[in-house]
């Protein structure tokens, strides 16, 4: 069995290009960005470097903050970013 480590957090967190970029990535061949309906399922479990790849789509500097500090404080491999979570204090939001 393998187990993963995950947080949710709100799309109140990305900004409405983070959103659309997310979108665009999630219907295309990106086995890590996946399309809840609610929002987006990030699995960063297998790369070495996923700030790299978020840079390289063209996501905002607060949205990789937030995955790369959970990802070094928590041992985050998974975040689901969802319309219905709570925002995490200390992190960017964005009202759009």
């Amino acid at each position: 069995m393998v187990m993963f480590s995950g947080i949710k957090c709100s799309t109140a967190h990305m900004s409405k290009q983070d959103y659309e970029i997310f979108a665009d990535n999630a219907h295309r061949d990106r086995p890590w960005i996946h399309d809840t309906y609610y929002g987006y399922l990030l699995i960063f479990r297998e790369y070495r470097h996923p700030g790299l790849m978020l840079k390289d789509l063209g996501i905002s500097k607060s949205v990789r903050k937030l995955i790369y500090t959970m990802m070094k404080t928590h041992g985050v491999e998974i975040l689901n970013f969802d319309r219905d979570a709570d925002t995490i204090d200390g992190f960017e939001t964005f009202d759009w």
